[in-house]
């Protein structure tokens, strides 16, 4: 997977920029495509739009985005495109002025608005000093088997993100049951003054779900990622950014520490053209898990985790994103059979979709894992070595009700398909919540 998004993404840079350093390619976009462009046809401009600002024609890529959001107001992921075309082409009021809306905007994509944040910075000359800014949530869900299985425990964390913890000792009966979740994101930015935008930041994320029956999985959840972040190409049009960071995780399950990690790693964006981004990370961390009454083998599961992910992001029109992606985790525990290799992959899509000032936000995802374990557990069975492959389905819909205020609406679906009985299940939810974002 990696060599092919690598090769599109090389030959097209290298067409692009061949192009652009000749005159060849903007003159023929001026000379004929523009001559075609439909006003009132969106998709058609946003084509035009990216093919113009891949050759270096910036004014025209602004005149062909300024026409999708003259009939598509709603588009916050335009505005944050015209934003950063206007930062590069020197006009920064009108930069600053929609890149603004894409910050503030409910419904515009977690990326979009970070990418907005970094180029208002820029246009702001870097910056300096502290800036805070994150989300709230509440909502409540309803799942068909909270527990999974003995051997692996779904609980919820920041803005609904499933934590999938395998090997939870506790036997809890399958069965229906409803949670209710509170949470919360933190972003903490400390600028430097450059005119790159280069920042040191903070993030902290934490919830607590609360079960009506199954208590004993009741989660208090902190996560906390912090490190700078370096960018990359010019000041006035990023072209991606490296962030080594420190990491720390806690989790406690029914009201006892069970689970703590400290690593660290390198999170990147590369952003070749305004339709798309390149983003991944690699990590490593010393995972510890935590014995206690209900959880007396836990211990044995603790030990060096290691992970990485690489995802091709593109936008294939004003209103639809598509998003691939892989991943690899590795675990080498205390015991040996609960070592473990991952591999997989996903792939989702986002929609916006309505009229007027804001658009209703409709998401969906799938994702796969093979997981593959390095000796057999001889409490289950001593000569067959585990191995499983979970499938996941999710569709959210994001609703804006006020500027900052949104109400989500979640559905998913898992599989976990195992060559051992114990951990053979399946879990339905759903749910319903309401975020802010400031």
């Amino acid at each position: 997977m990696r060599r092919v998004f690598g090769g599109s993404v090389c030959v097209s840079a290298v067409l692009a920029v061949l192009f652009s350093s000749s005159g060849l390619y903007a003159q023929e976009i001026d000379s004929t495509a523009a001559a075609k462009i439909n006003a009132d046809d969106a998709e058609q401009s946003f084509r035009y739009a990216a093919d113009a600002a891949a050759a270096g024609n910036i004014v025209g890529a602004i005149s062909a985005l300024e026409r999708v959001l003259q009939n598509n107001p709603d588009l916050d992921n335009v505005k944050l495109e015209l934003g950063l075309l206007y930062l590069r082409a020197g006009n920064v009021d009108l930069a600053k002025s929609y890149l603004r809306q894409a910050v503030n905007s409910p419904n515009a994509p977690g990326l979009a608005r970070e990418r907005a944040r970094i180029a208002l910075g820029s246009a702001n000359g870097g910056l300096g000093g502290f800036t805070l800014s994150g989300s709230l949530f509440a909502g409540a869900q309803v799942q068909s088997n909270p527990n999974g299985s003995p051997g692996a425990v779904s609980v919820a964390g920041a803005g609904g993100i499933p934590i999938i913890i395998s090997g939870d000792d506790l036997n809890i009966p399958r069965g229906t049951d409803v949670s209710a979740s509170l949470g919360g994101s933190l972003q903490l930015r400390y600028g430097l003054n450059s005119q790159r935008g280069n920042d040191i930041m903070a993030d902290i994320a934490l919830s607590q779900t609360n079960y009506n029956d199954t208590t004993e999985l009741d989660a208090t959840y902190v996560n906390a990622r912090i490190g700078p972040r370096f960018f990359t190409g010019p000041a006035n049009a990023p072209t991606g950014f490296i962030r080594p960071v420190v990491t720390g995780t806690f989790l406690a399950l029914g009201h006892a520490r069970y689970f703590g990690a400290l690593g660290g790693g390198v999170e990147f964006l590369f952003r070749p053209s305004i339709v798309t981004n390149i983003a991944g990370q690699i990590s490593v961390e010393k995972r510890d898990f935590h014995n206690s009454r209900r959880r007396p083998t836990a211990e044995e599961q603790g030990g060096t985790y290691t992970s990485g992910s690489l995802d091709l992001t593109q936008q294939l029109s004003a209103r639809m994103r598509v998003t691939v992606g892989g991943l690899f985790e590795h675990v080498d525990a205390n015991r040996s059979y609960w070592s473990r290799s991952t591999f997989g992959g996903q792939v989702g899509a986002l929609y916006a979709f309505g009229a007027g000032a804001k658009s209703v936000l409709l998401r969906a995802n799938g994702s796969y894992r093979r997981s593959d374990y390095d000796a057999a557990d001889p409490l289950v069975d001593a000569l067959k070595k585990r191995d499983e492959d979970r499938f996941d389905l999710e569709l959210l819909l994001s609703i804006p009700m006020t500027q900052r205020l949104s109400m989500d609406l979640r559905a998913s679906q898992a599989w976990n398909t195992s060559n051992l009985p114990n951990y053979d299940y399946k879990n339905t939810l759903g749910a319903v919540g309401v975020s802010y974002r400031f």
